[in-house]
């Protein structure tokens, strides 16, 4: 999420937001979904996949620089999700992500980090993969792009544990069962409330 600086004028800044929105519009970005703008409150918002198809389709611009001229609030939707789960879960899955693309071969990896990194902005509006750039190396925010668009074909389920884990949930809410995970009813209650997609989920039968 990025704020326009407030010392700019207002007509200068909507030439520049719609000069931006045309852009994402010509990359392939959806209005309303991959990015947003409220010039009331002088806030813009491109989300991760926005972000992707802007550097994709204008890879000489340099949007470290264009980035400059906004105010990065990036860390705000992770702040209001802590709040309400009660545990640092942005924090959490950070360091989490920061592992996998150290520990994890590259098809378990792209596995990990596309539906986390997805998955939990289109839940929470937490922008993960744009914070988690921020702590990276330049080799491993090449690797993290290489892996956003890597054919996932090797199934993981760190992912759905780590998610569970970060959120507040005991190891025994995620649970590998032969080719499978089981998940407690807190498990999928827990999951569901910072992550959302399209991944099939069975929930551990509990004892009568």
């Amino acid at each position: 999420m990025a704020n326009l600086r407030r010392d700019r004028p207002l007509s200068a800044m909507h030439v520049e937001v719609v000069q931006l929105f045309q852009m994402l519009v010509e990359a392939g970005a959806q209005p309303g979904t991959d990015f947003s703008c409220d010039l009331e409150a002088r806030l813009c918002r491109i989300n991760e996949r926005g972000f992707q198809l802007l550097q994709r389709a204008y890879p000489d611009l340099d949007w470290s620089s264009i980035c400059d001229m906004m105010e990065t609030d990036l860390e705000q939707p992770g702040h209001y999700l802590n709040a309400h789960l009660g545990v640092d879960f942005v924090g959490q899955m950070l360091a989490r992500l920061e592992d996998c693309l150290v520990s994890l071969d590259d098809a378990p990896a792209a596995s990990y980090v596309q539906q986390v990194l997805t998955g939990v902005e289109q839940r929470t509006g937490v922008p993960l993969y744009l914070l988690l750039q921020q702590r990276l190396s330049l080799s491993q925010q090449a690797r993290l792009e290489r892996l956003m668009r890597h054919p996932t074909a090797q199934p993981c389920y760190d992912w759905i544990i780590d998610l569970v884990l970060a959120a507040g949930g005991e190891l025994s809410d995620a649970t590998v069962c032969a080719d499978d995970i089981l998940l407690t009813q807190r498990g999928l209650e827990l999951l569901s409330a910072v992550w959302i997609g399209d991944y099939d989920l069975s929930e551990d039968p509990q004892p009568a």
